[in-house]
């Protein structure tokens, strides 16, 4: 049995594993979306770092001004990650899981 186990346990170590990264958004009628934007393909290699960079500020505003809550702050993160920023990132998403423990986006 407990080499079954292990058979098991490197069989799905030797697959490659993607990420899905969500941010949160909201349709023009008000319904909740999930958007997945982490994801890149063999035609698209790179992210645009300046339309990052444009949603980077605009969501710092949210939080400057009106929108403090942890969705955006999840945003944040999110685009953080994309231009490689992962440590800002992760002093970022750490402390919202734990005072989010059950939000999956």
């Amino acid at each position: 049995m407990k080499s079954k186990m292990i058979l098991m346990f490197l069989i799905v170590l030797s697959h490659h594993s993607y990420t899905c990264i969500n941010e949160y958004g909201y349709k023009l009628d008000g319904h909740k979306v999930q958007t997945q934007y982490l994801y890149l393909s063999e035609k698209m290699l790179t992210f645009n770092e300046m339309n990052i960079q444009n949603k980077l500020d605009e969501l710092s505003r949210k939080v400057k001004f009106k929108n403090n809550d942890y969705k955006t702050w999840s945003d944040i993160a999110a685009n953080l990650m994309k231009i490689g920023q992962m440590d800002s990132a992760l002093h970022i998403l750490q402390p919202l899981v734990y005072q989010n423990p059950s939000e999956y986006i």
